[in-house]
C-alpha cells in the first residue's frame, strides 16, 4: 500500500497535465500575429479550428493513449502497432527533429520581445551584443539556444516530476501574460468609455490585403490549426498521470483554455490597437512598418 501511495504521489494530477499541455500548445505570440494577419476575422478561424480539429484530435489522443497505456513510447508505439516499425521510426524522427528546431528557435527569439517589454526597445542589437560579448547577436543567441537544449536534456533525463514542475511554471507564466492582456484590455475599454481601438468588426474579411483572397484565408486556417499543435506530446504521459479521469480532464481543461484564450486574446488586442493606424502603417517610402 505504501509503495502504491508513493507511486501515485510521483504522478501528475489534472492541473499539472493541463498546465503542461497549455505550455506546449498555447503560443501567446499567435495572438498578435493573428491580429496582424486577419484583424478580428481571426476569431472565427480559431473557433472553427478548435471545433473541427482540436477537440476531435484531443479525443483521438485520449483514446490512443488509453488503448496503449501499458506500452511506453507514445506516438512511436501507436504507429508501430498500427503501420509498422518503418513508418513509426520515420514519423517519430520527423516529429522529434521538428521539436528540436522549434525549441532552439524559442530559446533564441524570445529575447527581443522580452527586451521591448522591459526596456521599450531592442537592446540586443549587433552593436550592443558585440560590446558585451565580442559576438554578433546571431552567434550570441545561438549559444543561448545550445545552453537551453543542454538544460532541457538535463531536466528531461531526471524524469517526469522535474518536467512537470518546469511545465507548471511555464504554464503559470503564460496564464499570467493572458491575465495581463485581459485586464489591460478591459481597463482600456473602461477608461476610453467602452470605445474600441479597432473600428472594423468584420469577422469574415481581413483588413490585411495580403489575406483578402479566399486562398490566403485558407492559408490562415492552416495557421490557426498549427496554433493548436503540440497536443500529441502529451500522448506518452498517460502512465504518468494519476488516473484516467485526471488525464481526460487535463486534456479537456487545457483545450477549453487554449481555444477561448486565442479568441478572447485577439478580441482584446483590438481594444487598444487600430489595425489601419498601427498594423497597416507605412513609412515615408510606403514600406510597411509592421511585418
Amino acid at each position: 500500500m505504501s509503495n502504491h501511495t508513493k507511486t501515485d504521489q510521483n504522478k501528475m494530477g489534472m492541473t499539472a497535465l493541463a498546465l503542461m499541455i497549455f505550455t506546449s500548445v498555447y503560443g501567446f505570440a499567435n495572438i498578435a500575429l493573428s491580429f496582424f494577419n486577419m484583424g478580428y476575422s481571426a476569431i472565427p478561424y480559431f473557433l472553427l479550428s478548435a471545433v473541427l480539429y482540436f477537440i476531435p484530435f484531443s479525443l483521438i489522443i485520449a483514446e490512443m493513449a488509453q488503448a496503449f497505456k501499458d506500452d511506453h513510447g507514445g506516438i512511436y508505439t501507436w504507429m508501430e502497432k498500427s503501420v509498422g516499425i518503418k513508418w513509426a521510426f520515420t514519423g517519430i524522427f520527423m516529429w522529434w527533429i521538428s521539436y528540436v528546431v522549434w525549441m532552439v528557435g524559442k530559446a533564441t527569439n524570445m529575447w527581443i520581445p522580452l527586451s521591448f517589454g522591459i526596456f521599450g526597445k531592442n537592446i540586443f542589437t549587433d552593436a550592443n551584443v558585440m560590446t558585451w560579448t565580442g559576438l554578433k547577436s546571431s552567434q550570441f543567441f545561438g549559444i543561448i539556444g545550445i545552453i537551453f537544449m543542454i538544460y532541457t536534456t538535463y531536466v528531461a533525463i531526471k524524469g517526469i516530476k522535474g518536467i512537470s514542475k518546469v511545465a507548471s511554471i511555464g504554464g503559470i507564466a503564460v496564464i499570467a501574460l493572458n491575465i495581463l492582456l485581459f485586464i489591460g484590455g478591459i481597463l482600456v475599454l473602461l477608461t476610453k468609455g467602452l470605445t474600441f481601438g479597432e473600428t472594423s468588426f468584420n469577422l469574415f474579411t481581413s483588413p490585411n490585403p495580403n489575406f483578402a483572397t479566399p486562398v490566403a484565408s485558407l492559408g490562415f486556417l492552416v495557421y490557426s490549426i498549427f496554433a493548436f499543435g503540440g497536443m500529441e506530446a502529451s500522448g506518452g504521459l498517460v502512465d504518468n498521470v494519476k488516473d484516467k479521469k485526471s488525464y481526460i480532464g487535463g486534456l479537456t481543461f487545457a483545450g477549453a483554455i487554449i481555444s477561448i484564450g486565442y479568441a478572447i486574446g485577439v478580441f482584446l488586442v483590438g481594444t487598444f490597437t487600430n489595425w489601419a493606424d498601427i498594423m497597416g502603417a507605412t513609412d515615408v517610402n510606403g514600406e510597411a512598418i509592421v511585418n
